[in-house]
């Protein structure tokens, strides 16, 4: 959904939750970690498809002197 918006709710379910973390250079005291979640829900209204979905990225460096927090809403017609 962060590549191209218009997949919120294109699956033939009618929501979808995904998660990932990713820990990069564990061998580090401080490793750099990534963490995302996403869910997405489609609903009909006379018969037309709309969706809407949300999105988040957090983002934390070695020493956390550098870290981001990102919020996405998208919302989609098919």
């Amino acid at each position: 959904m962060l590549l191209n918006p218009a997949n919120a709710g294109n699956h033939i379910y009618n929501w979808r939750f995904n998660n990932n973390y990713r820990s990069q250079w564990r061998s580090l005291e401080n490793a750099f970690t990534t963490t995302a979640i996403s869910y997405d829900h489609q609903y009909f209204i006379f018969a037309q498809r709309f969706s809407w979905s949300i999105n988040y990225i957090g983002d934390v460096s070695g020493d956390k002197s550098l870290s981001s927090n990102i919020l996405y809403i998208s919302g989609s017609y098919h």
